[in-house]
């Protein structure tokens, strides 16, 4: 069902009611024995071709089926024929959506089911039977088609980018006569391009020793693990952003990076949220650089904060 092909001795098929099409002598009479059931007889036309029709009611079982046609001339001569074909409407097992891969950005990682990236053209890995073709549906469309591998194994990429937003993803698995399986559970991934809002209110602070105050540009301090802190638009908590401080010397060597620092919500709605962290381990005497940056869960960045200028003597 669905496409029309020859069936040759010995092949397969997911028809249960096939068009039987046979040649004998022109104006033969023809009789089909199939499974039971005698259909005809019908007349071989000027062509010397004959067709009999399985009728709905009388669909062929699953496995192998022997059809018996005999053709009859004006003379009453006798001509039998035997063939075989095998049916086979049973799909192979669903195939699996396992992960798909983000390759761009800062964060780059796979992707689970719900997972948000800045890659708008993520590769879907999954899994099925060696050679079958899988169908990929994406938000309920029929999109493409891809062979499953001798590893088991099969991949997709969108061959355009995809839009911000939501998709959801699903396979079904095909088999050599075209039984298609049920769909997979579905798959979804948000795709976000956009940068979180940029940090406010950055700044240094020595809380160790004697003078404890914000470090300005320019200072020189004894705190070799000062705490650095800051503000985020409060919207960037539930979109699970986080902030990344990165450390550079006075040659703008990275010389320490600290991520996933957590945002903590504001006491009221429309409060921002706040962080801090400290270096880990502690920094040496010398001249050094900090800023900080928002990161979501995307992986998509902020721009980084200007960086503060100062001086570490621990002397």
């Amino acid at each position: 069902p669905g496409t029309t092909e020859d069936i040759n001795e010995g092949g397969k098929t997911n028809d249960t009611t096939p068009l039987i099409v046979g040649s004998a002598k022109v104006g033969a009479e023809v009789t089909l024995e199939v499974n039971g059931q005698t259909y005809g007889p019908v007349t071989a036309d000027g062509s010397g071709l004959w067709q009999i029709q399985i009728p709905d009611t009388d669909a062929l079982p699953e496995g192998e089926v022997k059809f018996k046609a005999t053709a009859k001339d004006a003379a009453g001569n006798d001509v039998d024929v035997e063939f075989t074909i095998e049916i086979d409407t049973t799909a192979n097992a669903v195939p699996v959506i396992n992960d798909a891969d983000d390759n761009v950005g800062e964060v780059q990682a796979k992707l689970n089911h719900g997972d948000h990236t800045d890659d708008n053209t993520p590769q879907i890995n999954g899994t099925g039977t060696a050679g079958e073709t899988i169908r990929i549906y994406k938000d309920g469309s029929f999109i493409a088609e891809v062979t499953v591998q001798p590893d088991n194994s099969w991949t997709y990429t969108p061959t355009d980018a995809l839009p911000e937003g939501e998709h959801v993803y699903t396979a079904s698995s095909v088999d050599d006569v075209g039984n298609e399986s049920a769909q997979t559970p579905p798959f979804s991934i948000t795709v976000d391009r956009t940068s979180p809002d940029d940090i406010t209110g950055f700044m240094g602070y020595d809380d160790v020793g004697l003078v404890q105050s914000e470090i300005n540009d320019g200072d020189t301090i004894d705190d070799a693990t000062p705490t650095f802190s800051g503000e985020v638009n409060g919207a960037e908590v539930a979109m699970g952003s986080t902030v990344t401080v990165i450390i550079r010397d006075a040659n703008d060597n990275v010389v320490q990076t600290i991520e996933g620092v957590v945002l903590v919500a504001g006491a009221n709605p429309g409060d921002p949220a706040t962080w801090s962290t400290d270096p880990s381990p502690a920094l040496g005497n010398g001249s050094y650089k900090v800023s900080a940056k928002v990161v979501d869960k995307a992986g998509n960045e902020s721009n980084e904060t200007d960086p503060l200028e100062f001086d570490i003597d621990t002397a």
